[in-house]
């Protein structure tokens, strides 16, 4: 291993700290929330929310944000559009369901930390999804 690989194995080990000491949770009935350390184009920070189900997976779901927020914006969605026919690409792509305007991911606890990123991007395709239909 060189002088290289233990500065940027340094430089991960502080990321990871630093994000995990910068997520917050709170309770909010059967789901936690989970306030992400990244902002939205509003300088908001990024809410997902997760809910243990009976069957030991884990729900995440953006309550609506993204999509709503697309909505407010002037971007219709009606089903069978075009624009809507592109987020359910978007979201197939990134292996995500649409549930009505959720963003839903169901993960387990082995794999909960990946669906987790899942459900993040759904934030940065958003993003994307303004810059491509808007």
């Amino acid at each position: 291993m060189t002088q290289g690989d233990l500065t940027i194995q340094a430089m991960i080990e502080n990321y990871a700290n630093w994000l995990k000491s910068e997520i917050t949770t709170s309770q909010f009935g059967d789901y936690v929330e989970l306030t992400l350390p990244y902002v939205d184009r509003f300088n908001d920070y990024l809410q997902i929310y997760a809910k243990h189900n009976r069957d030991g997976s884990i729900e995440l779901t953006d309550d609506g944000y993204i999509i709503n927020n697309l909505i407010t914006s002037g971007i219709p969605l009606k089903k069978g559009t075009p624009r809507r026919n592109a987020l359910e690409q978007i979201a197939h792509n990134f292996n995500v369901q649409l549930r009505g305007e959720d963003i839903v991911v169901r993960a387990t606890p082995n794999n909960y930390p990946q669906k987790k990123t899942y459900a993040h991007t759904g934030h940065v395709a958003y993003r994307r999804f303004i810059c491509v239909v808007a």
